[in-house]
């Protein structure tokens, strides 16, 4: 069984940190043994979506998107509006470089929680039911860095509050 509030979506393409815990995940984005990728925002009125691109297999992974994760997408369905416009590719802004590790931090209020708000009924939002094992899908902030994989340069990039 899973302590960490891992999203379904992200399962086996994370380098999962020792200072994780039940509600806090701390993990770097991995795919094909390594850690860079090209990196694509889509900002939107309502909708943010952050996708990564493994650098060697071209694999594309939706790392975020606030339609589908977190609490308000996952639970209540609150942005269901098509993106609007192209992706964006993130370059580094001291090397002009665009090939980044991705440092990814997941906050969930608990399994408990979860248990408690979505299983139990008092999401009128959802309109559906939830198993209890669902709880690492309606976690409650992301916080997305990147590190440029030319310089080392460090970058805030999406600091989200999903609830």
């Amino acid at each position: 069984m899973n302590l960490l509030p891992i999203p379904s979506h992200l399962e086996g393409i994370l380098n999962i940190d020792k200072k994780s815990k039940e509600k806090q995940l701390i993990a770097s984005l991995i795919c094909c043994g390594q850690e860079s990728f090209i990196v694509n925002t889509h900002n939107g009125e309502l909708i943010t979506k952050v996708t990564a691109t493994c650098t060697i297999c071209n694999k594309e992974i939706v790392v975020f998107d606030n339609r589908f994760h977190g609490w308000d997408g996952f639970i209540c369905h609150l942005f269901r509006n098509e993106i609007e416009g192209e992706a964006i590719e993130e370059s580094c802004k001291k090397c002009k470089k665009n090939i980044f590790k991705a440092c990814i931090s997941i906050l969930s209020e608990g399994k408990q929680d979860f248990i408690e708000e979505a299983c139990n009924g008092f999401v009128d939002e959802a309109q559906r039911t939830f198993s209890p094992d669902e709880w690492v899908n309606g976690f409650g902030w992301i916080n997305i860095s990147l590190e440029c994989s030319n310089c080392g340069k460090n970058k805030d990039f999406i600091d989200y509050e999903t609830m």
